[in-house]
């Protein structure tokens, strides 16, 4: 069966939300089920379809083992030869089946579907805004706008697992669905043009799961021209390529902004990419000045949130995944508005990342042994696990296969896996630490790109709360996605209740 070398992942994120501890009853629910994509001429004719149908295959198949494609249009072989092509470079285990009944059709097509006693998704779009139907056929536009289309198949992603997984996670599905990313409603189609966008010092902190989306957002649009510095200083993991879209299975070992630099090479941007953390970023390319207009945000850690907000950007767009929950905050003025550690100021005091990280692989006492993984690109050797097992009492060959791989991904299969579980009798998964859905990341990081689009373009987004946030495995409804004011944390638990604070960001921008 055709599962991703690095399904593992999935395994991971399934588990904090189905709690289920069995990865085989997990690979068996999924092996039971054949996914189709069915497709017409629009693929033929209008780009928003194009880019629906390319992002569905970027996303299902990092996910289920067998998938199928379907159309009826003339020159159907040679444009499922081309998105077969492109599961395979993102899972080189994929398996195609033609014969088999699929037991769901996600379908983007104008006129009636074949086999109409098979559960349907219907996509379409229009510029801006997504649509979904169980029971009709929907069209697409042919504007050069991404988003709309985007977030279709996002939305239908995220219907395909509540399908899978119905008896387990117990959610609906979104049964007639128009949703405007513009501005999160359910109507709007404001026909702003993005046939030219301009980034002017533009940001983008973090290519992993999030900005990856982001930049393959982006990617999409035709015109686009300006400066962009992208942040990053890890290379690809094969852990990595369970949620980033951008990536195929060759990036493996490449600069995470290598890559986000070649998406975006047939753009007119001019393209800065940085292999350093933020806080070399701001020590060496900008001389501690920080100049820095829009930031975009999506990286993993609190931490490293407050840094870049005490750095005093001009503006702020941050997008972060908590849960089941994807979410963007706006911080457009740090003396006026709430600003991005205000969100992220801890209520209590808590323990270390190091001391939670010791306690879960039960390795007290070699505190300095764990901080050296984790602080470095040292890989898992012999040695690592021979502690790890003593302490233990388990075999070195119950681990074996984790020699060589990264600190993070040890930790992740082992604590918030399943594989601690089976080491201990009263072992517990992890609660603060989870991996999100493939399309999840998806989702954070196209609607970060649509907030650089419209800042870039100067739309007035004052009429939007500080936090939009949307629960993708629950259905959209009046409360979801959710929207939230903050009140601006002025004591001097956050860094905007500082004098000094604000008095250089006035000096900085004029505000």
């Amino acid at each position: 069966m055709g599962f991703a070398s690095y399904f593992n992942r999935d395994i991971i994120a399934l588990n904090k939300r189905l709690s289920s501890n069995s990865d085989n009853q997990i690979r068996s629910i999924l092996s039971n089920h054949l996914i189709c994509i069915e497709f017409d001429e629009q693929i033929t004719k209008s780009r928003e379809a194009n880019i629906c149908i390319e992002l569905l295959i970027r996303i299902l198949c990092r996910f289920y083992p067998v998938i199928t494609l379907r159309s009826s249009i003339n020159e159907a072989s040679k444009y499922i030869s081309k998105l077969q092509k492109l599961a395979k470079s993102v899972n080189s285990n994929i398996e195609f089946n033609d014969t088999k009944k699929p037991t769901l059709i996600i379908s983007a097509i104008s006129k009636s579907s074949s086999q109409k006693e098979i559960p349907h998704i219907f996509l379409g779009s229009d510029g801006w805004v997504a649509k979904l139907s169980q029971s009709q056929t929907l069209t697409f536009g042919d504007t050069s706008n991404p988003f709309g289309a985007g977030m279709a198949a996002c939305i239908a992603a995220s219907n395909v697992l509540r399908f899978v997984f119905k008896e387990q996670l117990k959610q609906p599905l979104d049964e007639e669905v128009k949703f405007s990313v513009y501005d999160f409603s359910r109507t709007t189609d404001p026909n702003i043009s993005i046939d030219e966008i301009v980034l002017n010092d533009v940001t983008l902190v973090g290519i992993g799961a999030i900005g990856s989306s982001t930049v393959w957002t982006l990617s999409k649009l035709r015109k686009l021209r300006g400066n962009i510095n992208l942040i990053d200083h890890d290379h690809v993991e094969e852990s990595n390529l369970q949620r980033y879209i951008l990536l195929v299975e060759k990036d493996k070992k490449k600069w995470k902004v290598d890559i986000a630099k070649k998406a975006l090479r047939q753009s007119n941007l001019s393209i800065n990419p940085i292999k350093n953390d933020w806080a070399k970023f701001v020590k060496e390319f900008y001389k501690e000045k920080c100049s820095s207009r829009i930031v975009a945000v999506c990286v993993d850690s609190t931490e490293d949130r407050v840094r870049i907000q005490s750095s005093l950007p001009n503006k702020i767009l941050n997008a972060y995944t908590d849960g089941s929950r994807f979410g963007i905050s706006r911080h457009p003025n740090f003396n006026k508005n709430v600003c991005l550690a205000c969100l992220y100021v801890p209520n209590a005091q808590q323990r270390s990342k190091l001391e939670i990280i010791v306690e879960e692989l039960n390795m007290k006492g070699h505190e300095k042994l764990i901080y050296q993984y984790m602080g470095t690109a040292k890989r898992i050797d012999h040695d690592f696990l021979a502690i790890f097992c003593h302490k233990n009492q388990i075999s070195i060959d119950q681990v074996k296969e984790y020699k060589n791989k990264s600190f993070g991904d040890f930790y992740l299969e082992m604590v918030c896996g399943y594989k601690m579980l089976e080491f201990q009798e009263k072992g517990q998964r992890a609660e603060h630490v989870d991996v999100p859905l493939s399309f999840q990341s998806c989702m954070a990081g196209l609607m970060l790109a649509a907030e650089i689009v419209l800042e870039s373009l100067g739309v007035n987004r004052e009429n939007l709360k500080d936090v939009s946030q949307w629960n993708v495995l629950d259905k959209l409804n009046e409360d979801n996605p959710s929207h939230y004011s903050y009140i601006k944390n002025v004591s001097k638990q956050c860094i905007c209740g500082d004098q000094d604070y604000k008095e250089v960001y006035e000096l900085k921008w004029g505000e």
